[in-house]
Order: structure tokens, then C-alpha cells, then sequence
């Protein structure tokens, strides 16, 4: 084997063996860096000072895009007891069963916005009333569906938010041009089944608010 055809080999063999490690190992994408983190915390009460500070200090680090919030006292409010397993609408023998939280997650209802630019600081503090919701394929009472999740599924819940985060400059090595901070509703989100004469007929789901989500996002100059 001459020395020429021995060196094109193990070029080869190297080559391939580089491709391995690249396909098993991937490297992250910038995409995937310029994300951003999420930070869920609870708090005891949104509105008390406590609280305003821990959110404030979590926004003044630029890396985190995403900050769920979740108040206490809030999911602490509107409790309710199970109710009779005969659904009104329908009058037949109606039950739920297999109650399960599916955690939390952000609703489209936009509480509040901000928009500002380097070096400034962008401030929110409001209170917004925010309804509970619940849906299922087939009619269902009010009253049974807040039974089984433990909550009013069509009470209104009044949820504040109050944080502030400065504009940078710089982000992720890029020149900020403008930066714009959001607060949504954050809910717990749950689903159940519906059965009548214990068969199974649908999966319904119930949302209670439970605090807010800050969102915030970069644009470049």
C-alpha cells in the first residue's frame, strides 16, 4: 500500500469519526442562545413590597426573557367544595373524574406594556380583573365543573403586577435599539373526563389565574 493511498485512508477515517461526535453531540445554535432563560417563582402577595422587589430584581437581569410569577394569596382565594354529580343541563347522571394539573401556563390576556429605549427604565404597576375559564366539547354546569377543579370556574379575579427592568445596551453581544416588557395573565390549567351513566364522553379543561407572566423582548439596532 503506497504511502499516498495510506494518507487519503486515514483522512477518511478521521473525517468520519469527526462526523460522529458532530451528529452525537450538536452544538447549540445562536437561535437557541439568544432565547433567553424562564424563571418561575412564587411569591406570598404581589402587592406587598416584598414581592415587587424580588420580581425587580429578577428583571434587572437582562438574560431572563421570561418570568412567571405566581401569587399565593391569589390561588389561595375562591375555594370551593365539591358539588353534586348531577349535571342541571343535561339531567342525566354526570360525573368528572381523572382531575389532573397541567401545570402552568401564559394566557393571551395582555395586562400591561412598556416600551423603552437604552438606558431607560421601563416601569409596570397595574391591576387588572381577569376571569377564570373552563371548555369541554359537551354542556357542562358551572357549578360541577368548579366542584371537581376546586375553584369558581366563572368567577373574575382581580390580579396585580408591578415590576420595573432597565433597558440595556448591549444583549447577547448585539447593540439593543429598543426593548419592550409585557405582563400577561398566568394561569394553573387543568383537564378532566366527563363521563354520564359511567361512560366515558369528553375531556374538559378548567384555567384559574394565579399571577402574571413578564415577557420581554429585544430589538436591535
Amino acid at each position: 500500500m503506497s504511502k499516498k493511498f495510506k494518507g487519503v485512508l486515514l483522512f477518511a477515517v478521521l473525517a468520519s469519526l469527526v462526523g460522529l461526535v458532530l451528529s452525537v453531540c450538536p452544538t447549540r445554535s445562536m437561535a437557541e442562545e439568544a432565547d433567553g432563560r424562564t424563571v418561575t417563582v412564587v411569591v406570598s402577595d404581589l402587592d406587598s413590597s416584598s414581592a415587587v422587589q424580588q420580581v425587580n430584581e429578577l428583571l434587572s437581569d437582562p438574560s431572563i426573557t421570561t418570568l412567571n410569577v405566581i401569587d399565593a394569596s391569589l390561588v389561595a382565594r375562591n375555594r370551593v367544595s365539591g358539588d353534586s354529580a348531577i349535571n342541571p343541563i343535561w339531567d342525566v347522571p354526570t360525573d368528572l373524574r381523572n382531575l389532573t394539573y397541567l401545570g402552568n401556563v401564559t394566557g393571551s390576556t395582555r395586562i400591561a406594556s412598556a416600551k423603552g429605549y437604552p438606558g431607560m427604565n421601563l416601569e409596570i404597576s397595574c391591576t387588572k380583573e381577569v376571569s377564570n375559564e373552563y371548555s369541554c366539547s359537551v354542556s357542562l354546569d358551572s357549578h360541577l365543573v368548579s366542584g371537581c377543579v376546586g375553584f369558581d370556574v366563572s368567577d373574575t379575579e382581580s390580579v396585580s403586577v408591578s415590576g420595573s427592568a432597565d433597558v440595556p445596551y448591549y444583549y447577547n453581544g448585539r447593540r439593543v435599539a429598543s426593548m419592550t416588557l409585557n405582563a400577561y395573565t398566568l394561569y394553573e390549567n387543568y383537564s378532566y373526563d366527563v363521563y354520564q351513566y359511567n361512560s366515558y364522553v369528553a375531556t374538559g379543561y378548567a384555567r384559574r389565574a394565579s399571577g402574571c407572566t413578564f415577557s420581554r423582548t429585544y430589538s436591535y439596532a
